[in-house]
């Protein structure tokens, strides 16, 4: 870890310090709507590497997606705004927010659910939406009901010669295998009781079936929960998964309480290198970042055999930084990676207040899942 008071010089500067690298946001070039089946479906097409978060908003209804490190760029235009025939969708709407953070905006007609897939090759956002009282309708319950009394006529068989003292013996049928909805129940013994000779016992009615009643859907947390203030500053890093010899993207975002702004942060994020790899040119500002003027330096060194470790400075100015994304991060997935969580960690994280003091950030970690 740097002295704090070399940090604090490193900070406090007010000529901005040239980043280690030059990074090009990528851009987003197309939206494109269309229906499939009953599902709306929005693709963002972008031209390279890119990390998003999405959040619902109300009054009116509507979803947004934020694109980081991307600028718009449809044709000649930096914004865009589309109405749609849609039952879904009555327009689209597009621009950049904060420098290098795209935002789509979906305005609804209904409410939704909706799903969000990020995809490669070639790099695009896929959201998928569907009518939030579109279930399908339920299947008719299965009511067992009695059985009508039925009479039966036997034929006496002939007799059957059989060894003195020796008797057949008659083998029950066995009951199947009960289930309802994959819930193993008890099979009603009445119905597979061998019945006396000559009569067919009918099977006692079953029970109306028990209502069921819905789950809530889960909503997506709103913007105040997603930033939600600590005692301590705290720098969050986003989960993400990958397959073997992909890449993943992680974003690192500030979350500080109000009045305690920080115009610097200083913190190392270390990795297991026998599953990730990655170099400072997959380092970048967030968004938060780059509103404030900030610049983005990160060192890496290898901590042991097993863990590597990347020691990053934002500064510049003296503007604060706002709550958000403050870096990204492009993580390559090794071929020979253990399937699972690969889990990345925060530590040694310090803030600089406007007067220059230190302020401690609160620790954490995520995990990239393997596939």
């Amino acid at each position: 870890m740097q002295p704090f008071a070399v940090v604090a010089r490193v900070v406090l500067m007010a000529v901005v310090a040239s980043p280690a690298w030059s990074a090009v946001p990528s851009e987003v070039t197309a939206v494109r709507h269309s229906i499939v089946g009953a599902t709306t479906r929005i693709t963002v097409d972008v031209t390279g590497d890119f990390a998003y978060r999405s959040d619902r908003l109300q009054d009116p209804e509507r979803l947004f997606f934020d694109i980081f490190m991307a600028k718009p760029r449809i044709g000649a235009r930096n914004a865009y705004a589309q109405a749609v025939s849609d039952r879904l969708v009555s327009r689209i709407r597009m621009a950049e927010t904060s420098p290098g953070v795209t935002r789509v905006v979906l305005d609804l007609i209904r409410p939704v659910e909706f799903s969000v897939s990020r995809l490669a090759n070639p790099p695009r956002l896929v959201i998928n939406l569907k009518g939030a009282d579109d279930t399908p309708a339920a299947a008719a319950p299965i009511v067992a009901t009695a059985a009508r009394p039925a009479t039966l006529t036997v034929t006496p068989a002939p007799p059957v010669a059989a060894a003195t003292g020796a008797k057949m013996a008659r083998r029950e049928p066995e009951a199947p295998p009960c289930s309802v909805g994959g819930v193993e129940c008890v099979a009603d013994s009445l119905l597979w009781s061998a019945a006396p000779a000559h009569t067919v016992t009918p099977p006692a009615a079953a029970p109306p079936p028990r209502p069921v009643e819905p789950v809530p859907a889960v909503q997506p947390a709103s913007e105040a929960a997603r930033f939600a203030p600590e005692e301590h500053p705290a720098l969050q890093v986003s989960p993400a998964s990958a397959f073997r010899g992909d890449r993943a993207i992680i974003v690192i975002s500030l979350n500080a309480k109000p009045g305690s702004p920080s115009v610097g942060l200083q913190w190392e994020l270390s990795y297991p290198a026998v599953a990730l790899g990655t170099d400072e040119r997959e380092v970048v500002a967030g968004g938060a970042a780059l509103t404030a003027g900030k610049s983005l330096t990160c060192n890496g060194i290898a901590d042991d055999a097993a863990k590597y470790i990347y020691r990053c400075v934002l500064a510049g100015g003296s503007a604060p930084i706002p709550n958000g994304p403050v870096a990204q991060m492009i993580f390559r997935v090794r071929e020979s990676a253990r399937l699972g969580p690969a889990t990345l960690e925060i530590r040694n994280a310090m803030a600089v207040a406007p007067d220059g003091k230190r302020v401690d950030v609160t620790p954490t970690r995520a995990d990239i899942t393997v596939q």
